[in-house]
């Protein structure tokens, strides 16, 4: 029925919303420092071969995760958080290299959704202020 597609949606979203900011929350306790997670990654890349760090790295997997988007909006020539020197320096290794131009806006497309529902609490709405935010979500619900 469409009123159940329409409660196991809406539950998908209160999971991904609750655990995207729970996780947050938990890293949030113990970040590593721009240069601790910097030599953690040229040493996992030295012992995998990959710069692709998987989510059981714990702390290091976090560390990745923060610095794509300022290093994609600094490679982009967008505002970006990242310092010239920690840019430089994922740069010259060659950290994010490899992410394609859709992985790249995805995810951009993710850290607008992220501050979109840490402004208001929630998802609904996206569509009246943000018609790409929105398109980009109706596209990531259809491929769940």
């Amino acid at each position: 029925s469409s009123a159940g597609s329409a409660n196991g949606l809406a539950s998908r979203q209160s999971d991904i919303e609750q655990s995207t900011f729970r996780k947050e929350a938990d890293d949030a306790t113990e970040l590593l420092s721009f240069d601790d997670g910097f030599n953690e990654l040229v040493a996992y890349e030295e012992n995998h071969g990959t710069f692709d760090v998987p989510v059981d790295a714990g702390k290091l997997y976090s560390w990745v995760q923060r610095q794509i988007i300022p290093y994609i909006q600094r490679d982009m020539g967008e505002p970006s958080s990242m310092k010239d020197s920690s840019f430089l320096k994922l740069k010259e290794i060659g950290a994010f290299r490899n992410l394609t131009a859709t992985e790249r806006r995805w995810h951009l497309m993710y850290e607008e959704l992220r501050k979109y529902i840490a402004d208001h609490g929630h998802m609904d709405g996206i569509g009246a202020i943000n018609d790409s935010l929105s398109t980009w979500c109706y596209t990531q619900r259809c491929v769940l």
